[in-house]
């Protein structure tokens, strides 16, 4: 399925929001029989960021939203529609979202989009095409999870891998001023791997790993090269590639699948965050614009992409754009 801006829409903004507490493999081999050498050699993952039990879902996502919202001076008032992310809330009623719009005192439409480990892209798009109304100027998509809340650390499969984390991007209509420009987004599902990762009420999170990993390989790779193919591109003119932060083989395989440089793959955060379900990808890319946004330049493209249970996949085909008003 795609989705195509029918107004210029750049995303001007991404920051993340990471819980100071840091679990590391050394404390995982203190409630699992694992080691620390072992998690590092099958996932890249050294540590994982985990928040205090009575942090909200909704309260991670506000810090990340009014964090964004200061980095470029935008007031709170400003923003059209608030779009959020999440597989784990604290409750079914309200939304994460209407919990985020709440904590920041605004009045605006807000929804939260569920698509397991791909919701943010998904809430990309989404918000891509509801930028085709002339009503809508700026936009807010975030990604709230609290995979704390899920984890049965007694599981030695599946306790490993994930962390806590919030991320918020601005979308603004129109803009003048410097960002990635989002030409392009691509949506898939599968419906026959439904049963192969669940987070059932009351209960811990479960998968099939070896289902996930082959699919999750396969979405990628699928929702990427449709992007690439459409729009006359190749993997090695890839700049930035933002993938699901599952683990160091998805990135990697999937890059190599593509045709995707090793350097074009250094906008990562797993191995100190953890896989963060839908959160990760956008976290990654704050993380990454941190550290390399000066070395951007006009027309480099950016490829985001995510996979998660259901099967569902959705893809972020972007190109960096220099502000009208920015030095040269």
């Amino acid at each position: 399925m795609r989705i195509v801006p029918l107004r210029p829409v750049r995303l001007v903004a991404a920051v993340a929001e990471h819980p100071a507490v840091r679990v590391t493999n050394r404390t995982i081999e203190t409630l699992v029989d694992t080691a620390d050498e072992w998690i590092v050699s099958h996932t890249g993952i050294r540590e994982r960021r985990v928040s205090e039990p009575t942090m909200a879902v909704a309260e991670l996502g506000a810090r990340a939203v009014a964090k964004a919202l200061a980095a470029v001076g935008w007031e709170r008032n400003e923003i059209d529609l608030l779009v959020c992310s999440s597989s784990v809330a604290d409750h079914l009623i309200p939304s994460v979202a209407s919990g985020i719009s709440g904590r920041l005192g605004v009045d605006v439409p807000a929804f939260t989009v569920n698509a397991s480990c791909a919701g943010a892209s998904y809430a990309l798009a989404v918000a891509t095409a509801l930028a085709a109304q002339s009503s809508v100027k700026r936009i807010c998509v975030s990604a709230a999870e609290k995979t704390s809340l899920m984890v049965d650390w007694t599981d030695r499969a599946n306790c490993i891998f994930f962390g806590d984390s919030a991320a918020a991007t601005l979308l603004e209509v129109e803009s003048v001023g410097s960002g990635i420009e989002l030409v392009d987004a691509e949506l898939l599902g599968e419906g026959d791997g439904w049963d192969k990762m669940a987070l059932p009420f009351g209960g811990k999170f479960r998968q099939d790993g070896r289902a996930a990993l082959e699919f999750a390989v396969r979405g990628t790779v699928e929702v990427a090269s449709r992007l690439l193919d459409r729009n006359g591109l190749s993997g090695e003119q890839v700049r930035a590639f933002l993938c699901h932060q599952a683990n160091e083989r998805l990135i990697a395989t999937s890059a190599e699948k593509l045709g995707i440089e090793e350097a074009a793959t250094d906008w990562h955060n797993y191995e100190w965050a953890g896989n963060q379900l839908s959160a990760g990808m956008l976290t990654a890319l704050a993380d990454g614009l941190e550290r390399h946004r000066g070395e951007l330049r006009d027309g480099d493209v950016i490829l985001l992409t995510q996979v998660g249970g259901g099967w569902v996949a959705g893809g972020i085909l972007g190109v960096w754009r220099e502000g009208a008003s920015r030095p040269a």
